[in-house]
């Protein structure tokens, strides 16, 4: 699981009010413990918002209404998908928490996050950009393994080099033709344009001239 642990703490008396984790109950122990200890760092009461670093994994924090909503994540985990996930985690309880805290609640409450844990355990399926990053992953992957073919196929290095200098030289060529085909484009079209005026000007000067003939007269 990404998502390793999440809780909610009551800032007021550091009370712990739901929590979700993997069925070990020493990591979950001591996952318990590391929110507690972080709730009372002064960094949550300065932002609504962080990420602190911990021996248990990045845990990111959100706190509001005196509650903090925790989740310790693997390392690599995207921070905005963790914040959604707090987000949507509060938003799915609010006003569920009361105390005393009913036991029926609380069993609800642990299904909450039981679920949303699974539904965010997948980033690519929660983020438009995690998604991408997963693509382009697998296509870099793809293309070192269409290297390691080649290079198991007896290909030589230097001969992969020298294509991909030969593809470099014609581009540069190609590119270098293009910019001439341009310019001679350009002087053409010039050319084009002051042929037209001069046209113009002859055939404007025959049919004007017999007037100017015609007044001097």
């Amino acid at each position: 699981m990404n998502i390793q642990f999440c809780a909610l703490i009551r800032l007021s008396d550091q009370a712990l009010l739901c929590s979700h984790g993997p069925l070990d109950r020493y990591f979950n122990t001591e996952a318990t413990n590391v929110v507690k200890e972080v709730s009372l760092l002064p960094e949550i009461k300065k932002s609504e918002r962080c990420v602190l670093p911990t021996n248990a994994g990045p845990i990111h924090c959100y706190r509001k209404n005196g509650y903090l909503f925790a989740a310790i994540c693997k390392e690599g985990y995207p921070s905005r998908v963790a914040f959604a996930f707090l987000l949507e985690l509060e938003s799915t309880c609010s006003g569920a928490f009361s105390k005393p805290m009913a036991s029926d609640a609380q069993i609800k409450a642990t299904h909450i996050f039981s679920d949303l844990a699974r539904k965010y355990d997948d980033p690519a399926k929660i983020d438009k950009t995690c998604e991408i990053m997963q693509q382009l992953d697998q296509v870099e992957k793809k293309m070192q393994e269409n290297l390691y073919l080649v290079l198991e196929r007896g290909e030589n290095l230097q001969k992969v080099q020298n294509r991909a200098e030969d593809l470099s030289r014609s581009a540069q060529k190609f590119k270098d033709e293009g910019k001439q085909l341009a310019i001679i484009e350009k002087r053409r079209n010039m050319k084009l344009k002051l042929t037209v005026i001069l046209l113009f000007s002859c055939v404007l000067i025959y049919i004007v001239l017999p007037f100017i003939q015609s007044a001097v007269e």
